[in-house]
């Protein structure tokens, strides 16, 4: 959960804000102007109508404003549970598919915070929907992954924390992460079942059990072991990108099968949730 209120007030503002600087447009200071009112936090603020200016300004060519509608709908500030739209039934499967609406939008005009809103919304869910069977953690790890690759501290920061193999980590923490790593490999039984071929494999039904890194930590565990072994024999432990990446990319294919047999199977309770809103 310190994903959800790390830097809480300036991730849902363009990257390098400075306060003291003036709104460049018209269009960049009517979204300021909305973002402040819906972080007051008041039923007295008419939420609608703040998005309403967000969009505007994002029509009007002000960028950033896509993520910050991407973030209010996303995170729900206590303005929003004060207006007409959440106690309508389907509410919060409603405002999950604008976040994810607004930040494709932001990610389509190339807004690093709208890639990182989207990645953590795919991965972890909103308030409301936090397991909600439609999360797709592969699109969402991806996109924390573009954005660290294009620089993004808080990308990085995340897929640390999620994965528990950050690379930004300090050489003292090395040996606890790897320990951690190496136990907490998909072992648990609750999580598994045999197939009509006698094999192991995922249950579906069980997803709900396992933290989402249990599927990664497998694949990534045998490199930083690897450089443990290295640091110990007397050599220097280096972090190659090239070769993170490419473990990555096979620690995602292994969830791309987990999921696809995921979705299917809940593909049933998914319908009856869009049926809600029709």
């Amino acid at each position: 959960m310190s994903l959800f209120y790390s830097d809480w007030f300036y991730e849902k503002l363009p990257l390098g804000y400075d306060p003291e600087k003036e709104p460049e447009s018209p269009s960049e200071q009517q979204a300021m102007g909305a973002i402040r009112f819906v972080l007051l936090g008041t039923c007295q603020i008419y939420w609608e109508g703040q998005m309403e200016k967000l969009l505007a300004a994002a029509k009007g060519g002000y960028t950033p404003a896509w993520s910050m509608l991407g973030w209010c709908y996303h995170y729900k500030p206590d303005t929003y549970l004060c207006s007409s739209d959440f106690r309508r039934r389907g509410s919060s499967l409603r405002t999950y598919r604008a976040a994810e609406a607004y930040y494709k939008k932001g990610m389509a005009a190339g807004d690093l915070n709208a890639l990182y809103g989207f990645g953590i919304l795919s991965l972890l869910g909103s308030w409301g929907l936090d397991s909600f069977p439609g999360l797709r953690p592969v699109e969402g790890l991806a996109s924390l992954l573009s954005a660290a690759r294009q620089g993004m501290p808080k990308a990085m920061l995340a897929l640390g924390r999620m994965l528990r193999n950050d690379v930004f980590r300090e050489e003292r923490d090395i040996a606890f992460q790897l320990n951690a790593i190496a136990q907490n490999r998909m072992r648990d039984k609750r999580v598994l079942r045999y197939n009509e071929a006698g094999e192991l494999v995922f249950d579906p039904d069980a997803f709900h059990m396992m933290h989402f890194a249990c599927m990664l930590d497998e694949v990534l565990a045998d490199y930083w072991l690897e450089q443990a072994q290295l640091s110990a024999s007397g050599c220097h432990r280096s972090a190659e990108p090239e070769e993170i990446t490419r473990r990555m990319q096979l620690a995602l294919e292994k969830c791309r099968t987990f999921e696809v047999g995921y979705l299917a199977h809940w593909q049933h309770d998914i319908e009856l949730e869009q049926q809600a809103l029709e």
